[in-house]
């Protein structure tokens, strides 16, 4: 409806962050240009097929997840682990995309996906207690919306429990992940408004490729990773991006 109301009102271009919102402008709209961004694989959202063959009115910059690296990350910080635990959302297209890179990644590293489908936000408490009851050795939450916004009660489970927990985004370390691997935001919104100023002078959004982010940022809690019973190497340390010290509160605990 707020994409449709966007059409009604002539709007000269839709910004749509999310898949969902994505997928609703281009059902409302094949005239007006559609700037993307945090769509994890625009072709699977229906953007078409290949950069050849695409929908023309839209052009933007995809938030896939470093799945590989961060799966990668984690054998390397829990050598023995081989269950890995995760929720997902089954009627999100972007989260059964990135469950199944994490099942075809985890597979070639010797580990195992354990995947807890949940319905809305209110269900992630209880399907975080029941994927500690799998006995999981870690849990790698990839992101899509209806975690993300319930992200402090895995947080929460996982220290309780002392399962280490790792997540898909950078901030999910201030909501109790000991570490995590992915994108700076910012920098994805920016790259998006620059596509929109060349839209806006003219430029055809048919002519310009889908951007994809390749600055994997590394973030480490040094409060939970203590609480899980995570230790960080110097050599990680080192690479780390951003690091919170031990003394530094998580927010869902403030």
């Amino acid at each position: 409806k707020i994409a449709l109301s966007f059409v009604e009102q002539k709007v000269d271009m839709i910004v749509a962050f999310s898949t969902p919102c994505f997928q609703a402008a281009m059902h409302a709209t094949r005239e007006i240009p559609v700037v993307f961004s945090s769509v994890a694989n625009p072709f699977l959202a229906g953007a078409g097929s290949s950069e050849e063959d695409r929908v023309p009115n839209v052009a933007g910059v995809s938030s896939e997840g470093p799945i590989k690296e961060a799966l990668a990350f984690i054998k390397e910080v829990l050598p023995n682990a081989k269950r890995i635990g995760t929720l997902w959302t089954p009627s999100e297209l972007n989260s059964k995309y990135y469950l199944d890179l994490a099942v075809e990644s985890a597979d070639r590293l010797g580990m195992e996906i354990v995947a807890v489908p949940v319905a809305n936000s209110s269900e992630v408490l209880l399907a975080t207690q029941v994927l500690i009851n799998e006995k999981i050795d870690a849990i790698y939450q990839i992101s899509d919306n209806t975690i993300n916004s319930a992200f402090e009660a895995v947080g929460k489970i996982a220290e309780e429990n002392g399962v280490p927990l790792f997540g898909g985004q950078p901030y999910s370390t201030q909501l109790g992940a000991c570490a995590a691997m992915g994108w700076d935001f910012f920098d994805m919104g920016y790259q998006a408004g620059e596509i929109a100023l060349r839209i806006k002078n003219g430029e055809d959004p048919a002519r310009i490729s889908f951007q994809y982010m390749n600055d994997v940022q590394l973030h480490l809690n040094l409060e939970a990773a203590k609480k899980q019973g995570v230790h960080f190497s110097e050599d990680i340390m080192s690479r780390a991006d951003e690091i919170l010290p031990e003394d530094k509160q998580i927010s869902g605990s403030t």
